[in-house]
């Protein structure tokens, strides 16, 4: 009788176990996170066994936020240092008011040899040695000290994830295309702003996503000043108060709210959801470890019936 309880135990061990790791919700391209009272879009599906989750900012950094996180006013100032030799223009060594939006314009990257006058052979689309890495970096630091990474938008996440297509358009040189697939908030309302892949057909230019009056992806030279940051981030579900404890889940449960945006152009509707996110797959582990239960008292009955058949 005691090697059936230790079966017993051994068996009920095993399926806690195996079902109480990697519980996580789930994220879904389009769902509008809230982060340190920041929104965030979800820009790649994570699943239920994965611990963490891709989003990008739902708005780009400010002039102020620009300004504060490159370093403006300081000796260590990253913001348009070079962009022009004009001194007197708006947006010398300053972040520049992107279309009166508010939000902050920056050179990708500048130097004294890259630095707007039509010679680009001095500068880099090199992500790692930009200037907007210093800012998208800084703001981490104080906004989303808990990612385990920030950067800018890809061509790879906007082609693979967000509808946008990369057709050749002679010969030489490529073309990026919005589709109807590509979700609305992807295009900023009245602004561009920078990502951090090279366009490879010509030097020293960068790819960025346009507004949607142009409802456009192009790409411009690293120099210049007129594109918005708007950081990625990759985030732990736990940092978002996501688990994977399934004594806490009954807890867990909070309301979502849906937000419907419509959709230009062609009338159609989208679905973003605002969510605090409830553990959904805790119930599945939860169900198959009640199975799990059944199964091996359903085995010792039969075992225990078997045994006592023998005697």
């Amino acid at each position: 009788m005691k090697r059936v309880i230790y079966v017993l135990i051994l068996i009920t061990s095993t399926f806690i176990l195996s079902n109480s790791i990697n519980a996580w919700s789930e994220y879904t391209i389009g769902q509008e996170v809230e982060y340190n009272g920041i929104n965030f879009y979800v820009i790649k599906n994570s699943g239920i066994k994965e611990d963490s989750v891709t989003m990008l900012k739902a708005e780009p950094l400010t002039v102020e936020e620009v300004n504060l996180y490159g370093g403006v006013g300081t000796a260590n100032n990253h913001v348009n240092m070079y962009v022009t030799t004009n001194t007197s223009a708006g947006y010398y060594q300053t972040a520049y008011n992107v279309n009166n939006s508010g939000y902050g314009g920056m050179a990708y990257y500048s130097s004294s040899t890259c630095n707007g006058s039509g010679d680009s052979s001095g500068c880099t689309t090199n992500y790692a040695d930009s200037e907007i890495k210093y800012v998208v970096d800084a703001w981490k630091t104080a906004q989303a000290p808990n990612a385990t990474n920030a950067r800018l938008i890809t061509l790879d996440d906007l082609r693979d994830n967000l509808g946008i297509e990369l057709t050749q358009s002679n010969a030489t040189s490529l073309r990026i295309t919005v589709t109807e697939d590509t979700p609305t908030w992807v295009m900023g309302e009245n602004y561009a702003y920078w990502t951090m892949t090279t366009n490879t057909d010509k030097t020293a230019y960068v790819w960025d996503v346009r507004s949607r009056s142009t409802a456009d992806v192009g790409s411009d030279c690293v120099q210049y000043h007129g594109y918005a940051v708007r950081p990625v981030i990759t985030l732990s579900k736990v940092a978002l108060g996501d688990t994977n404890d399934i004594e806490s889940y009954e807890t867990e449960n909070k309301d979502t709210k849906e937000i419907i945006s419509d959709k230009q152009d062609n009338n159609k509707k989208e679905i973003s959801t605002k969510v605090s996110v409830a553990n959904t797959y805790l119930k599945t582990s939860i169900i198959i470890i009640l199975l799990g239960f059944i199964s091996a008292g359903i085995g010792i009955f039969i075992f225990y019936k078997i045994s006592n058949k023998k005697k």
